[in-house]
Parts: structure tokens; C-alpha cells; sequence
């Protein structure tokens, strides 16, 4: 036989259920102080206090997530830690998003992070698994047996010529990559 709840414990339930539904309060450089050190020279941080269960005082905060990048659950939300450690360090959340500028995504020194807009942010990463010639921007082409370098720059692509050797072709990808991305330009 199916047990029915009171009407006593269906309005506690349904108070349990809004408060665990409530929205947490918004993560503050302080409140992120208060339970986290961080070592800009390794990139780590550590729990000030005891969370219960493994978040013991002085061990790392966080787990690697399956895109690498390290997340750490705070006052039962998860953050990412590169995003925490802008706010700690800077006092407020980043305009955009958090860059990792040598694109390891769990290398959260302060000196490999930086404010970035998603364009920006695409610009640095790595080349892509199924990337041929092994260099960026650079692609072979087929009708004229010879590797093609192009760049996309405002939306639009640019042809940067046909080259004999992909090396050729990187080299000129490159040159136009330290034009029209400046610091965030990867040619390799």
C-alpha cells in the first residue's frame, strides 16, 4: 500500500525543495579567500578549511574534468578554478573568458592566465586531431598540388597564397597571425 504524506510533510518537503532550488549567492573574491589559498607560482589552490570528506584544510581544491580544465565546488556550486583564481587574485570576474596562454588547461599560474574574448580565446588553441600538414591555417591543396595558407580574420577568411612546402606555408600563416592576433597568435 502506497503511503501518503500529511499535509505537514508535503509543505516541508516542497520548503526543502525551494531552498535546495534557491540559487546561491553569487561567488565573491572574499568568500573565495576565506576557503581557498592559491600559489600563483604553481597554480594550485588548497582548502583553508575542513569541507568534509576529502576537502581537508591545506589539500588541493578541485578535480581535472574530462576537458582538462580543474573545477572546484564552493558552497555547492562548481566553478572552474582558472575562473576563481581571476576573481581571487583581480577581485572580480573576468569581462570574458579566462585564456590559458600556453593552452594547458589545468596550468592555472597566474602568468599563464589572462582576459580574453571568446575570439581571442579561439585563436589560441591548439591545431586540430585531424589537422594534415601539422601546422595551423595550413591545408593542401588539390588542384594545384601545392599547400594553401589562409587566416580568418573578422569573420571573413584570407588567402595568404600557395606555397611548395607546408613550411612555407606556415611561415606566411605565422606572419599574418602576429599581425591580426597579436599576443594571442599560435602558429604552431
Amino acid at each position: 500500500m502506497a503511503e501518503t504524506k500529511t499535509g505537514l510533510e508535503q509543505q516541508v518537503y516542497r520548503t526543502l525543495q525551494q531552498l535546495k532550488n534557491r540559487p546561491a549567492p553569487p561567488l565573491t573574491g572574499e568568500r573565495a579567500r576565506e576557503l581557498l589559498d592559491y600559489d600563483a607560482r604553481t597554480g594550485i589552490l588548497r582548502w583553508r578549511v575542513n569541507r568534509g570528506g576529502k576537502a581537508r584544510a591545506n589539500s588541493i581544491a578541485g578535480r581535472r574534468t574530462d576537458h582538462g580544465h580543474v573545477q572546484v565546488g564552493i558552497d555547492g556550486r562548481p566553478y572552474y578554478a582558472h575562473r576563481v583564481i581571476f576573481l581571487m587574485v583581480t577581485g572580480a570576474w573576468p569581462k570574458h573568458e579566462v585564456d590559458h596562454v600556453n593552452g594547458i588547461a589545468w596550468d592555472n599560474r597566474w602568468t599563464n592566465l589572462r582576459d580574453a574574448t571568446h575570439i581571442q580565446n579561439t585563436h589560441n588553441r591548439r591545431i586540430q586531431r585531424n589537422n594534415k600538414s601539422g601546422y595551423s591555417g595550413v591545408s593542401f591543396h588539390k588542384r594545384s598540388q601545392k599547400w594553401q595558407a589562409s587566416i580568418r580574420v573578422n569573420g571573413r577568411d584570407l588567402s595568404l597564397g600557395l606555397h611548395a612546402a607546408p613550411e612555407l606555408a606556415a611561415a606566411a600563416y605565422a606572419r599574418a597571425a602576429a599581425i591580426h592576433r597579436r599576443e594571442f597568435a599560435r602558429a604552431a
